[in-house]
């Protein structure tokens, strides 16, 4: 983990993970592995980022949301949906591509 980074309560982060100068992560929220997130990103409270994912810089996951497996979250995106195993999301809102 980099410096200044924001944990709320319950949070938990699995092994080989990397999150990035800025960076804050809501309540009751998990990350899998090998996950990567980058500087300024925010994961709002009670998600599940799943394993492999990387969320880009200053991008924005909503509360409650679920990002799967291998998904790529590009910078500056705002996730207002669930995001599907593997898919790629820009944008704001984000939508996949």
């Amino acid at each position: 983990m980099s410096g200044f980074v924001w944990l709320s309560p319950q949070v938990g982060v699995e092994e080989h993970c990397w999150i990035g100068y800025g960076s804050k992560i809501g309540h009751d929220t998990t990350v899998g592995s090998h996950s990567s997130l980058m500087p300024g990103a925010f994961v709002g409270g009670d998600c599940r980022v799943g394993s492999g994912v990387l969320i880009g810089a200053n991008a924005t996951v909503l509360q409650g949301l679920t990002i799967g497996d291998g998904a790529v979250i590009g910078a500056g995106s705002v996730v207002t949906r669930d995001v599907s195993e593997g898919s790629v999301v820009t944008g704001v809102p984000g939508a996949s591509r």
